[in-house]
């Protein structure tokens, strides 16, 4: 009898067991979903950021005029 319902036990105690593990893989999902997105959005938010420094810099952009170069 005392086997039985240490048996019993044993069993709820896994199935909840399992369905924490369940729990904290579907939130840890969330997480990593989550962290693709925003490090998507800040992947954008750097190239945009980017560009006009890279246009003010750069060489071979002829709108300035720190850099531009003489014609023959």
């Amino acid at each position: 009898m005392l086997s039985f319902i240490l048996f019993f036990y044993k069993s709820i105690l896994l199935k909840s067991m399992i369905k924490h593990i369940m729990l904290l893989l579907l939130l840890m999902l969330f997480c990593a979903f989550f962290m693709s997105v925003i490090i998507k959005q800040l992947e954008n938010f750097k190239k945009r950021t980017t560009k006009k420094h890279d246009r003010r810099v750069n060489p071979s952009y002829k709108g300035n005029i720190l850099y531009q170069r003489p014609q023959f």
